[in-house]
């Protein structure tokens, strides 16, 4: 029951290749193995490569009591360094002709977390204090909010 609420109803998915849930399997071990060095062993719930709702695979960490109210900067980077970690574990366990859009969802999600770390959080260094949205601000200014989304985005 808890995995039909968190996850979805299972679905199967007919004609399913084997190297696609091989792919699968590496996005969802990366995002275990930064989830377990980052977090813990006693945060992950379960890794599955069987299709819940609309995804093909998913990692599932149990949350922190403070997760529930606020989030503090490192919170928020660890979570963009788990979405990142299964995109990296592909990257360099398959050559770049491999590497399957499986980890779009992930890597989208994981873009705009660091805007919002950035823009509404006000938590770059570089960029600085203040919350902003798009329209607000100058082309130049865009293009330095840019820079740091990408900069926490290499270094996850």
């Amino acid at each position: 029951v808890r995995d039909r609420i968190l996850m979805g109803l299972e679905r199967h998915i007919q004609g399913r290749s084997e190297k696609e849930i091989m792919n699968t399997s590496i996005l969802q071990a990366g995002h275990a193995i930064v989830s377990y060095y980052i977090c813990g062993s006693k945060s992950i719930y379960k890794t599955t490569v069987v299709a819940r709702g609309p995804l093909l695979g998913g990692t599932y960490n149990f949350q922190k009591e403070k997760e529930q109210y606020s989030q503090s900067k490192e919170d928020l980077l660890e979570k963009i360094c788990i979405l990142v970690g299964g995109y990296a574990a592909e990257k360099n366990l398959l050559n770049d002709k491999q590497i399957s859009t499986e980890c779009s969802h992930d890597l989208k999600r994981a873009t705009s977390l660091a805007y919002v770390l950035v823009r509404k959080f006000g938590m770059d260094e570089k960029y600085g204090v203040g919350s902003t949205s798009k329209d607000q601000v100058s082309d130049a200014e865009n293009s330095k909010i840019d820079s740091a989304v990408q900069n926490i985005l290499r270094e996850s």
